[in-house]
């Protein structure tokens, strides 16, 4: 995928939960708490940008 191409990917919690390895819950809490940035589309959809996953994992590893 082009730079470009992922910059516009956008993530649903269960997809970003499955490129972590984690659960569901874990991307929904860390959402509520504000680690990681997120908008909604409508009233129950939640999606995260390319970018802010991008930033959050470059944090990890200390990029």
């Amino acid at each position: 995928m082009s730079d470009k191409a992922e910059s516009h990917k956008l993530f649903t919690p269960k997809s970003l939960a499955e490129r972590w390895c984690c659960s569901e819950r874990h991307i929904r809490n860390m959402m509520a708490s504000g680690q990681l940035p997120y908008f909604s589309v409508g009233a129950k959809l939640k999606r995260i940008k390319w970018k802010d996953v991008d930033s959050y994992e470059r944090n990890q590893i200390g990029e």
